[in-house]
């Protein structure tokens, strides 16, 4: 940044509160402050924009240092996916899981790269479910193997599904069991067509 402060001893003098055209001795000849200026930056201006060009040039042509690049990880052949999920309604093929309830889910999956080209894996999802059985979880187990040949991607898998269900009452309700269970009353002994009295 360039700063330029012009003083001239040149000025024109006041006295009172009417100015004079007075201009001191030895002045007469000058030109006036604002040629002055008109003078000076039409010469500071080109020189700014040369050295504003040359530096950013001299700046182009400077050698940098090298970096270098990190070196290459080991190959590590394990890798783990893990996720989870809320869900307001669980459908699988169209059917609710969640009896139109939210759902909560999560999974666990281990995996072996036994090449660039070849991964082998095994899992396990955990969702949150409402089945009339009272089941309350499904646990999937899944493993597979996914091999790659050039730019296609293959998925070759076995799936299990579990259903966790709540467990049984202690005592049993007297509608779980049928009612030929319970010892017949008088009125039905009565009532029955085989019977004659």
């Amino acid at each position: 940044m360039l700063l330029l402060i012009a003083f001239s001893p040149c000025s024109k003098v006041r006295s009172g509160s009417a100015q004079s055209n007075t201009v001191p001795s030895g002045c007469q000849n000058l030109p006036d402050r604002r040629s002055v200026m008109e003078i000076v930056m039409k010469k500071m201006v080109p020189l700014a924009v040369v050295l504003a060009m040359t530096g950013s040039a001299f700046a182009a042509d400077m050698p940098l240092k090298a970096v270098k690049a990190p070196p290459p990880a080991a190959f590590d052949p394990w890798d783990i996916a893990f996720g989870s999920a809320g869900m307001n309604d669980y459908i699988f093929r169209g059917v609710t899981q969640s009896n139109h309830n939210p759902s909560v889910a999560a999974y666990f999956e281990p995996r072996y790269n036994v090449s660039k080209d070849l991964q082998l894996y095994i899992g396990t999802s955990t969702e949150s479910i409402s089945f009339a059985n009272r089941a309350a979880a499904e646990v999937d187990v899944y493993g597979g193997i996914r091999p790659t040949f050039g730019a296609f991607a293959f998925d070759f898998g076995v799936w299990g599904y579990l259903f966790r269900a709540e467990a049984a009452p202690i005592i049993p309700s007297p509608v779980a069991f049928p009612a030929a269970m319970f010892a017949p009353s008088a009125q039905t002994r009565s009532s029955s067509p085989t019977e004659t009295s």
